[in-house]
């Protein structure tokens, strides 16, 4: 088993923490003590190594407790990230689940689903904003759409069209696609992305540009302000 750590280190350095990555993964939490005794460390350099890999966010501490009395002991374990280094075949596994549905006739099935994923986000938007919203101007719209998409993991931005100088045309642009394995398999959640932020912006959308490839490029969802 090897990892690929995304960070800029010697092939010594990186390898140890590789090490300690996998022996988080095979044993789950630990305490310094293990893992220095483990990987024939000693316990400074397993604490400096530690502390880089929660500063790159790929382990967490957790707290052990204890038998008896005191304080619970210190301990690490993968974070979200840490546990993302290693290979994983789920994305190769929904491409072919919704590409067996779409050849049984069952495409209405991935249509219901994702549809009802947009309407749960729905209910989200109007949490984050704090309003139902046909009460909330487009600005307003425009910040809780954008706090939205971050929070799920799209990298959105807001664009104006400079062209338009009283701001009547602008461009949401995703700059990542949080589920590429899907959208290799059918182009519904895009279709559905398009309704969802057509609603949530309170404006249609005048034209999209989706990435070729999933998870590569960026998408833009452009839209036209109708004068009042």
């Amino acid at each position: 088993m090897s990892t690929t750590l995304p960070l800029t280190i010697d092939d010594e350095t990186a390898g140890t923490r590789a090490r300690i990555l996998e022996l988080l993964k095979l044993q789950g939490a630990l305490r310094v003590d293990d893992i220095a005794a483990s990987l024939s460390l000693s316990k400074s350099t397993v604490r400096a190594h530690l502390l880089r890999l929660e500063e790159g966010k790929l382990i967490q501490r957790h707290f052990i407790p204890n038998a008896g009395p005191g304080r619970p002991a210190l301990a690490f374990e993968l974070s979200a990230d840490g546990h993302a280094q290693f290979p994983n075949d789920d994305g190769s596994v929904l491409t072919d689940l919704l590409n067996f549905l779409k050849a049984q006739s069952e495409e209405s099935l991935i249509k219901q689903y994702f549809s009802t994923m947009w309407a749960q986000r729905e209910r989200e938007l109007e949490e984050i904003a704090g309003d139902q919203l046909e009460n909330l101007t487009l600005e307003e719209r425009k910040a809780a759409t954008l706090a939205l998409l971050q929070r799920h993991g799209f990298m959105p931005e807001i664009i104006a069209d400079e062209s338009a100088q009283d701001g009547s045309q602008f461009v949401v642009r995703e700059c990542h696609c949080p589920f590429p394995a899907a959208v290799r398999a059918t182009r519904i959640p895009c279709r559905l992305e398009r309704a969802f932020l057509a609603k949530a912006l309170g404006v249609p959308v005048h034209a999209t540009d989706l990435a070729e490839e999933p998870g590569q490029g960026h998408c833009d969802f452009s839209f036209v302000v109708a004068p009042t």
